[in-house]
């Protein structure tokens, strides 16, 4: 996923780091390698990003929830 303009919020990827962090309780040093950021707390901005605009916008919070459910049910049972 593709770094956006400063100032700009990237959707898919910004999603993508929070349910990182979220469903696989990835480490902030681990996200910052797989996306290529230079400093965890770029990491933990987007996260904390996520969870704010999930707390005010109905429609992207239904969105992010349909996509945690997928993944969570896509995964194989251990």
């Amino acid at each position: 996923m593709l770094k956006s303009k400063r100032g700009t919020f990237n959707e898919p990827r910004n999603v993508s780091i929070y349910l990182a962090r979220k469903i696989r309780s990835d480490g902030l040093m681990d996200i910052c390698k797989y996306y290529n950021l230079k400093k965890y707390s770029s990491a933990s901005n987007v996260v904390e990003n996520v969870k704010k605009k999930l707390s005010k916008d109905r429609e992207f919070s239904d969105r992010v929830n349909e996509l945690r459910k997928k993944l969570i049910n896509s995964q194989p049972e251990t």
